[in-house]
Order: structure tokens, then sequence, then C-alpha cells
């Protein structure tokens, strides 16, 4: 039976992350799946073994550009991507620099993926791992580089002009930032998969973090890393705002800086790198590019995304085994004070719009605080929703140990 739980619009979450919930969560049961929904692709997944910072080396056995690849770098991978933490995985692929959610992927043939991780012996490890996630952020959003991919076996004399990379490009990049060079002697854009799985400060720790998918959870829907695994809301939110930025980069361009690298740099280069006296004509002409319907559409991307997050529990909680139920809980506990501190600094974040739309009166600033007060919104429907959802679980777990104990005295 396939699961889903519903919204709790009467939940109240404040401030300070304390949450009122006014009705009780209820669970409702749709029909049954099919039996070929019910056969699982994925046979493997990422267990709890797996670290921030660990780079995920992979391949897609049935794709013609993946085949090319391996064949150009006499290497069993094709991809490189990124382990941030908070369940993310964050990687530059055609659409560009974004993250799809680890936990609803998993792996065919464990031949197909390869877990590297910094070697215990990385002087000052801790903190070059750390850097490097913080490094991601300012990455996200990029444009991919195709011509750089293509060239990087053979080297790429300089960066993109633009901005753009390719997957072991910002894995290699991120790790530089953070003061490491992973492939000695060779720059971040000329680094393949197949040079990282080479990489002496790397180590191999594939068989501590793939676990074999349970057979309870066989009716989750679990995307295959291997098989190639579906856009994902955010990717295609991606989309939308280079869309957006292709549009106002002319505007930069003709008033002599530089062009905006990801959609976030377009506030960067109007407030850091145009003239005061540039600045309100600037913005005339970049909210015009950006118009209204344009805009309009991203945030219904945005809210959509929100809505469409809850997808409930392909499985029962009560047909859960009792340590996959106890595990289920915890995650989700993990997730929430996560989000929460995630929501704190969205609200950090808004302090400084607000201050800024004072300061400036400039209607990009505006258009900014509002892209942020919307995601204020969707992290507190979501700690909302979790909330309620975890409330559920441990019900249906305090009664489930009752009845163990009561049949066991």
């Amino acid at each position: 039976m396939r699961q889903s739980i519903g919204r709790h619009p009467t939940c109240i979450l404040s401030r300070d992350g304390n949450i009122t919930l006014r009705r009780n969560p209820t669970v409702t049961s749709n029909s049954k799946a099919s039996d070929a929904e019910e056969q699982p692709l994925a046979k493997y997944k990422f267990g709890d073994g797996i670290s921030p910072g660990d780079i995920i080396l992979s391949t897609a056995r049935h794709s013609t550009a993946s085949a090319v690849i391996r064949l150009a770098t006499r290497s069993a991978f094709s991809h490189a991507a990124l382990y941030r933490a908070e369940m993310n995985v964050v990687e530059a692929v055609g659409l560009g620099i974004t993250n799809y959610n680890i936990t609803r992927v998993g792996i065919h043939d464990k031949r197909n993926v390869r877990v590297l991780r910094l070697v215990p012996e990385c002087v000052d490890r801790g903190a070059i791992i750390e850097k490097a996630i913080m490094a991601v952020e300012k990455y996200r959003g990029r444009g991919y580089w195709t011509a750089g991919a293509v060239r990087s076996v053979i080297g790429n004399p300089q960066e993109d002009t633009k901005g753009r990379m390719f997957c072991s490009y910002f894995v290699a990049q991120v790790y530089k930032d953070a003061g490491l060079s992973l492939c000695r002697d060779i720059p971040p854009q000329d680094v393949t998969p197949a040079r990282l799985s080479k990489s002496e400060f790397l180590v191999d720790c594939t068989d501590n973090v793939l676990v074999e998918i349970p057979a309870w959870q066989h009716k989750f829907k679990f995307d295959s890393l291997d098989l190639g695994h579906r856009t994902s809301p955010n990717q295609e939110i991606l989309v939308k705002e280079r869309e957006l930025l292709a549009k106002v980069t002319p505007e930069f361009l003709r008033a002599g800086l530089r062009a905006p690298k990801t959609f976030d740099d377009i506030l960067s280069v109007l407030l850091a790198e145009a003239a005061p006296d540039l600045q309100p004509k600037l913005d005339v002409e970049v909210m015009k590019a950006l118009d209204d319907a344009e805009l309009e559409n991203l945030f219904r991307m945005m809210v959509g995304l929100g809505e469409a997050a809850d997808d409930g529990f392909p499985v029962l909680p009560a047909d859960m085994p009792l340590s996959g139920l106890g595990a289920t809980i915890g995650l989700h506990r993990e997730i929430f004070g996560k989000l929460l501190n995630r929501l704190r600094e969205y609200e950090e974040e808004a302090d400084a719009g607000k201050e800024l739309v004072r300061r400036t009166n400039l209607k990009v600033c505006r258009l900014f605080l509002r892209r942020t007060e919307v995601k204020i919104g969707l992290l507190y429907n979501a700690l909302v929703d979790l909330r309620a959802t975890i409330a559920e679980l441990e019900e249906v777990y305090r009664r489930r140990t009752a009845v163990m104990s009561s049949g066991n005295s």
C-alpha cells in the first residue's frame, strides 16, 4: 500500500522553532501499485556511512555520452559529484550546477559507482572538507561547460570566461578553493573522473557507504544513479533562473560590466561593481528584462516545489520493521534540525535584504528579498509537515513497542 502524509495547514511554527499542532496528522492509503512498479531497478542505496565531502564517481551504462567519456579517459567512470551534507549531492550536469536528494537515489550495479573520501592522513583534513563544502555555494547555479569537458582530456588552456564548469572540474575546484589540489600539477579545469579515481589524496570507501536495499523498501521509488535518474524540481527551477539570467546579461555587458555567472550574481554585480550613479538606470533595464510574467512564473515554480515535496511513504509505518521505523524517525529528526538551521539563515538573509531595500530603493533588491521570503515560506511549511510526520511515526513506534512489551511479559 502507498501511504501519503497529508498537509497540516493548521500547524503553527514560531520563529524560535517551537511547533504547535492543532490537529492530529492523518494517514491515507491509495490503491496498491502494480507488480511492475514494485520491481526495484535500484538494488543498493547510500547508507548512513556517507560523509560530507565524499566524492561520488558514477557511470550510466546505457548512455552514449557516458560511453564516449569512459573510452576517451580509459576509465570505468564518466561522472563526478560531491556529497555536500543534509542529504544533498551537488553536481555539474547539462542543466548547470545543482543538487539532488540522495535519499531518493539508488544504484542498480555497485560496479557503476565508486565513493571516494579524503585520506585520514591528510593534514588539516577536517578543515579542508569544511572549506570545500562552503565553497560549493559560490558555484551553485553556474552553467555547464560542454566544450571544456570534451577538451579536459588534452587540457583546457584556461577557465571558461562565462564561469561554466563540468562535473569533475567542479569537484576539483571546490577542493582547490579549500587549499588542496586533488590531482597534483593538474589544474581543476583539466581534472577528469578518471584522474580523480587515481588521486593519492582519496581513498575508496564504497563498501562502507553503499548498502543493499532491504525487501521492505522495495516499494520506494528509488531513481537509479547508473540508469539515469530523473530531473528534480530543483533542477527545473535552475533552468528557469538560467533563462532569466540570459535575458539580463546583455544589459550588464552594455553597461560595461561583467556578465553575472549565476542568477544570484545579478545582485552582486549590480551592487558591488556598478557605479552608484549607474545603479538606478541598470536597475530599470534589468527589471524590464525580468518582466512580471517571467518572475511570477519563477515564484510559482518555487511554490510548486514545496507542494510536491511531500510524497509520503510507499510502506505504511505499521508495516515497517521496527528497526527501519526507528531509523526513519532518526533521519526525519536530523533533517528537521538542518532545515531549522537553514530557515534561520534565510531569516538573517531577509533582514539584510530589507536593509538593502531601505538603503538603495532598487527594485532588483526587492525582487531578491521576495525570493528569500518565498524560500522562508516553503521552509516553514516543510518544517510543519515534517514535525507532524515525526509525531505520527513516533506514535506508531510507541504503540508497537508497547504491544511487544506486553506480549513478552
